[in-house]
């Protein structure tokens, strides 16, 4: 048996010290990172803060935690929500900005800018540092970032929406109205947010302009192929203006692409309005079975109960869907542990302004429909 050289030893020595002591500092900076989590939930966002600083002197190139510190940043500046921002007219966004604190802004914006140099493409982060360039009243910055986040792969709608917010306060009205009609398009429960409520309120003309434009590209769609998701969105946009047209192509959607659990909750939601609620009741199972956490399936389950006089069950559906709808999380913060492997999730509302995936969002708790409607 052949004796291994002392340089082989120390050599393999030396590797397993440094795994070792890198391994350390990943679990180390990961303490740090569940423990700013603790302090951010009890609403203690300096020590948050600090705790992030000490996972960064461990993991500096961590884009995760990079993002993260910049959410912290935004939260400790005191800018506006986005109701507060995006509803108030003309200038909101602009004064939000005004009134918070610009140096955490500006620190914000620089943790953000060093997540995109090691995670270029990533959506999320284009989108918060372009609303933070908007907020330091940076507005070339601010669209190229938002653009960027709308040209990304993820195809958030909410990037969509503040790109034509953004654009909307710029002086760009048919811009803006393009990218309302483009996060229509992706998902047609905009229609029912209050960001959409407050567009009509505002601006009527572009809002019924933005319907129409996404009408026209999904139908310019599906005359070049018959894609069943896009059939799946055309129906959800058509439900109230159109709701014979809206039945046939959900039905078309889901014969053809059986596991789209919207389709089958606004396939319920058509059924229930025509009284039919064995039939509402199937299309909502099928789409409690694709998606079981979807608050606006659960209130459909609900109704389904109440018209079978089973109330204690349409009460823990209602309970189920008040619990998740409180839940105002991101796409984004969904896919964290994908998109970052070892990492888990930050806050769930992990956008910027704060609470602007939940505005753009159908609104949880209105009922569905009302029976005989």
């Amino acid at each position: 048996m052949t004796k291994a050289a002392p340089w082989t030893v120390f050599f393999c020595l030396a590797l397993w010290a440094a795994t070792e002591v890198r391994q350390r500092r990943v679990a180390d900076a990961d303490a740090m990172y569940q423990a700013a989590l603790l302090a951010h939930r009890r609403g203690e966002l300096a020590l948050a803060d600090e705790a992030m600083g000490d996972a960064l002197r461990l993991a500096p190139d961590n884009a995760c935690y990079l993002a993260y510190r910049g959410l912290l940043r935004h939260r400790m500046a005191g800018a506006t929500d986005a109701a507060g921002m995006v509803g108030t007219g003309a200038g909101a966004a602009t004064r939000g900005g005004a009134s918070a604190d610009r140096e955490k802004l500006r620190a914000a914006a620089d943790s953000y800018e060093a997540a995109l140099r090691l995670s270029p493409e990533d959506g999320l982060f284009h989108h918060n540092l372009g609303w933070l360039y908007f907020l330091l009243g940076d507005r070339e910055r601010a669209l190229a970032h938002l653009e960027g986040a709308a040209a990304s792969r993820l195809r958030d709608p909410v990037y969509h929406v503040s790109l034509g917010i953004v654009r909307e306060r710029c002086g760009e009205p048919d811009a803006a109205a393009r990218d309302y009609a483009e996060a229509v398009a992706l998902s047609p429960g905009v229609l029912g947010s209050d960001f959409f409520h407050q567009l009509r309120g505002r601006d009527a003309r572009m809002a019924e302009a933005a319907v129409a434009a996404a009408v026209a590209g999904l139908e310019a769609e599906l005359k070049a192929t018959a894609d069943p998701v896009a059939k799946a969105r055309l129906g959800g946009i058509c439900l109230d203006s159109d709701p014979g047209r809206a039945f046939t192509l959900l039905r078309e959607a889901v014969e053809a692409l059986p596991n789209l659990p919207r389709a089958w909750g606004n396939l319920g939601l058509l059924h229930g309005r025509k009284g039919d609620f064995a039939g509402m009741e199937a299309c909502f199972r099928r789409a409690h079975f694709l998606d079981g956490d979807d608050p606006q399936t659960l209130l459909g389950m609900a109704e389904a109960y109440e018209a079978k006089g089973e109330g204690r069950e349409a009460a823990r559906c209602r309970l189920r869907a008040e619990a998740h709808g409180s839940r105002s999380h991101s796409a984004h913060a969904g896919r964290l542990t994908t998109l970052y492997r070892g990492v888990r999730r930050m806050e769930d509302d992990d956008m910027i302004p704060q609470g602007i995936w939940s505005y753009c969002a159908p609104a949880k708790m209105k009922p569905k429909f009302e029976a005989g409607d």
